[in-house]
């Protein structure tokens, strides 16, 4: 027979399987990563344009968006 560990939240509420709550700890980590490393990338690849196109590329960063239209 399968036993799960579980967390209790508190005495009056449901049980919830502790496998559950670390799956979204590790997806939140996961998500964090991705995007901290996008952002780093996307910083190094746009000094890297700015140093070989200087005032080309600044004109068309002025109406462009980076990664997300409308957001960033």
């Amino acid at each position: 027979m399968l036993r799960l560990a579980y967390l209790n939240i508190d005495s009056n509420s449901c049980r919830v399987p502790l496998s559950q709550s670390v799956n979204w700890i590790v997806a939140a980590l996961v998500t964090f990563t991705v995007i901290t490393a996008y952002s780093y990338c996307i910083n190094a690849e746009e000094h890297m344009l700015v140093a070989a196109f200087r005032e080309h590329y600044a004109a068309y960063v002025k109406h462009t968006w980076r990664l997300l239209r409308f957001v960033w």
